[in-house]
């Protein structure tokens, strides 16, 4: 059995193999000093990041330890292992009851699993749906904009959560936008 990880890897299913696995990438080299250590045990730990190409139907699923640290029927800690193991018994669910059908097969199997630790699961489904706001949902928006911008006329209100007026802040925005349009029409002539 592999040793707990400080953060559980996310899983992922993808739709077109029909099959759960842990999301991960190629290592890289690794710089010395701490790494992805839970949020707020220490201010300067690094935290890995990388892309990945997700298809219509693949979901990812993040989870906290309590999932890991639970006990199988023999009384043995699942970790990652035994997490593993059970998504691909479980296979296709629809993930709306994604995470009832998980949380209900761990509690089963050992009666004090998920009762002593925080449990969190979160599911993500590709299903390149576009997102739609209602009219109000649109005007509310736009009212909340509103409001920020008046209030930022008056010196004494509180700031509102847009980036100052700086020339490094529109320089920053602005420098790479050009630079690609010239990139472009330089490439059309």
């Amino acid at each position: 059995m592999s040793a707990t990880p400080a953060i559980p890897r996310p899983l992922i299913y993808r739709a077109s193999q029909r099959q759960w696995d842990f999301l991960y990438h190629e290592e890289p080299v690794r710089a010395a000093g701490p790494r992805n250590l839970p949020l707020g045990i220490l201010g300067i730990s690094d935290y890995d990041r990388f892309d990945i190409e997700l298809e219509i139907g693949d979901c990812v699923v993040t989870y906290t330890d309590a999932l890991i640290e639970s006990q199988d029927a023999d009384g043995q800690m699942l970790g990652e292992d035994g997490l593993l193991r059970i998504m691909r018994l479980l296979g296709e669910v629809d993930p709306p009851e994604l995470i009832g059908t998980v949380l209900g097969e761990i509690a089963d199997r050992y009666p004090e699993n998920l009762s002593g630790d925080d449990v969190t699961m979160m599911v993500l489904r590709v299903n390149q749906r576009r997102p739609h706001y209602s009219l109000r949902e649109r005007l509310g928006a736009l009212l909340r904009l509103s409001v920020s911008v008046i209030r930022a006329i008056d010196p004494r209100a509180e700031r509102p959560p847009i980036p100052d007026f700086h020339p490094a802040n529109v320089g920053g925005a602005i420098i790479p936008a050009l630079a690609q349009l010239w990139r472009a029409n330089k490439r059309r002539t």
